[in-house]
């Protein structure tokens, strides 16, 4: 018994030494063995990148993620084995899975050696195809072939052409740190995607685990991926196709170079719709860059609304001013001044809505020569010319406006008609914007939001940069500008039924190539409905050919074809939820009674006067004591008692078309009739009668 203890006690000893041998000084090299059967792996889990998406919620912007696909041979191997399948019936399984997806003949690959090896398949595979193979072969109980992650791409929305804005991302190779793995990183290079990089980018995760020398795996642990959070635009994808449509169109008719329009809600500064395009060579395409932040041009004409502004602003004028718009001497020049459309006026005796209404050159250099140069310089710097607006797209430029110090004796009146003066398109909307908001120079803004992946959002708002005039003189502003579209240079804008302001500007300046010695921009800005202005509208065209280099001829037509659009679109609400009023009646009012019911009831009103002495009211739109939203303008008749007599004696009811056109001919009144026969209906929501006929 004794024996058999101490037997026992020595060969536990003996299996303690041998042990202790094997593990630290491994004489039979087993590490190896063990490394080669338990292998530790460590893969990237992709961490998404953020998408863009417009106001809505649509999808502008997403991430293509794609694959490499390779078969372990080895793998399939020991499939066949464990369930006595024959080898090439599941390379036939195996193929035609992959070639049903991928579009191509796989099994000679499979096939052409015979060794169990890894064969490349295919890489830059979509991951929904990728899903899909891996569906079957689950579905097929096959082992899984081998993915691994080949990189990213940007897959923007067509039609919208936001990539200038947008920017660009492009997958970069990185090593990642403590390791040897390469991975393929979606980085932001330009425009918004290099703004927010650190928000897009996300934070990729770990997995890591051991193989143990089957086809089976030992999974240790997982650090989740975070995806990057998604950028909520301020773009309204219906109106951003819209203004990019009709701006391709146009800069193709009218033989552009340049092209770019931005539309802004002038309350907020949120930009709506944004978009640039060259032509060159009859070929239009999307520069590099973000016009609407970079491109540098004279505004022109468009300036003046400023300067008349500045001029009642300081009180040097009023609205009774007269200004002599004669051809005119500047002092200390050797120029001599005259306004284009000067032959076709009856008097060059010009007041201020005058000046502005034919875009008088003469009277807005005699203006700005008594608001004098600090004033002015002071003024255009808080517009926000020549400065950074802090907008939140990368690229921004500050435009040019050299300090007084720098300026020539040319320099103050060359201002006063938008030269010397360089501004971005952004700049000139955000300006024009402080006019249709009541006097506030806003922080123009594309991003609305940023939705974070743990739910919660960033969101962004207004900022008020500074305000610019008072409330009275930015309404007189307001109206001296809707009479540049009612019967000024930007006549064509006039729309029925849609009350619009704003401020053509034709510049020559130098061209952007030596084979360009001078060219023209034309450009024009106005916002609308002007009671309570919903959308600003700014068009831009460079070098446009002919007579199509005057704005009125090109940019004019352009911003009216976009409003007549947008009206017409189902999806935009144009007037959107106003106040709803009841029309007064003003038939019988003279026009000082008229102006105070407007001015009461905060009513824009377009006033027509057929009779300059003792003129009341004949008619009005809409009748009075109908409903209507404070977003529709309305419009007031006026003219003699006669004119009413015979308005309340016309009927049209029981005519046939040509007796009422005639009628309408003989009683001076535009009419529309829809349909044909004998006239069954009219209208009593319009002083414009619209006649129904059976």
């Amino acid at each position: 018994m004794k024996f058999i203890k101490v037997a026992n006690f020595t060969i536990l000893i003996i299996m303690l030494v041998y042990l202790f041998i094997i593990q630290v000084f491994d004489p039979f090299d087993l590490a190896k063995v063990w490394r080669s059967r338990h292998i530790p792996h460590k893969k990237i889990l992709i961490a998404k990148r953020g998408d863009f998406l417009d106001r809505s919620g649509r999808v502008l912007v997403s991430s293509d993620d794609f694959y490499q696909i390779d078969i372990d041979k080895n793998l399939l191997s020991i499939h066949s084995r464990r369930t006595g399948d024959d080898l090439l019936s599941i390379y036939y399984s195996v193929a035609r899975i992959l070639d049903d997806n991928l579009k191509m003949r796989t099994h000679p690959l499979l096939t052409k050696s015979s060794s169990l090896e890894s064969v490349y398949i295919k890489n830059m595979v979509p991951a929904t195809v990728v899903k899909s193979i891996i569906d079957e072969f689950n579905k097929a109980n096959l082992p899984l072939p081998l993915i691994s992650y080949n990189g990213s791409k940007r897959n923007y929305l067509s039609q919208l052409d936001l990539e200038p804005i947008i920017g660009e991302a492009k997958s970069v190779s990185k090593m990642v740190t403590d390791s040897r793995i390469i991975r393929e990183n979606l980085v932001g290079l330009s425009g918004l995607e290099k703004f927010f990089e650190t928000n897009l980018h996300g934070e990729d995760g770990w997995r890591k685990f051991y193989v143990n020398g089957t086809p089976y795996i030992r999974k240790n642990y997982e650090t989740e991926a975070k995806d990057g959070a998604n950028i909520v635009l301020t773009i309204d994808g219906e109106i951003q196709k819209i203004l990019t449509s009709t701006l391709r169109d146009g800069i193709k008719k009218y033989g552009a170079k340049s092209a770019m329009g931005i539309v802004m809600n002038p309350n907020t500064g949120e930009i709506l719709a944004s978009c640039g395009y060259d032509n060159k060579n009859g070929k239009v395409s999307l520069p590099f860059i973000n016009y609407s932040i970079s491109y540098l041009f004279e505004p022109g004409s468009t300036i003046k609304p400023f300067i008349l502004q500045l001029a009642l602003d300081n009180g040097l004028f009023d609205l009774n001013s007269k200004i002599d718009c004669s051809p005119y001497k500047v002092k200390g020049e050797t120029r001599t001044i005259r306004d284009h459309e000067s032959d076709s006026r009856k008097s060059d005796t010009l007041n201020l809505e005058q000046i502005l209404q034919y875009s008088s050159n003469v009277g807005v250099m005699k203006i700005v020569e008594k608001v004098g140069g600090e004033s002015l310089y002071n003024r255009l710097k808080k517009l926000g010319f020549g400065s950074y607006l802090l907008t939140d797209m990368y690229g921004e430029e500050p435009g040019i406006l050299r300090d007084p110090s720098q300026w020539s004796g040319y320099t103050l009146t060359s201002l006063s008609i938008g030269h010397e003066i360089a501004l971005t398109p952004v700049q000139l909307a955000s300006a024009y914007a402080s006019i249709a908001n009541g006097g506030y120079l806003l922080r123009p803004y594309i991003v609305k939001r940023i939705e974070l992946p743990n739910g919660k959002s960033i969101v962004k708002s207004k900022k008020i940069l500074s305000k610019i005039s008072t409330n009275e003189n930015i309404k007189t502003i307001k109206s001296m500008m809707s009479k540049v579209v009612e019967g000024g240079t930007a006549v064509q804008t006039n729309i029925k039924n849609m009350h619009i302001a704003g401020k053509t500007g034709t510049a020559e300046e130098l061209g952007r190539s030596q084979k360009d010695n001078l060219v023209h921009s034309s450009s024009f800005c106005g916002f609308f409905p002007i009671a309570n202005p919903k959308y600003l509208i700014l068009i831009v065209y460079e070098g446009a050919k002919g007579k199509y280099r005057y704005a009125a001829q090109s940019a004019v037509p352009t911003f009216r074809q976009i409003v007549t659009k947008m009206m017409v679109d189902p999806d935009i609400n144009v007037v959107g939820k106003e106040k709803i009023l009841e029309m007064p009646n003003f038939i019988g009012l003279n026009k000082a009674e008229v102006n105070r019911i407007l001015e009461e009831k905060e009513i824009f009103g377009k006033i027509i006067q057929k009779q300059v002495k003792d003129s009341i009211v004949v008619d009005q739109f809409p009748k009075s004591h109908l409903k209507f939203a404070t977003g529709i303008p309305i419009s007031i008749i006026m003219g003699n008692e006669k004119d009413l007599e015979v308005k309340d004696s016309l009927n049209f009811v029981g005519l046939t078309m040509r007796e009422a056109f005639s009628l309408a001919k003989e009683q001076n009144i535009n009419i529309e009739v829809t349909g044909s026969g004998v006239i069954k209906s009219q209208d009593d929501f319009g002083f414009i009668f619209d006649l129904r006929a059976e």
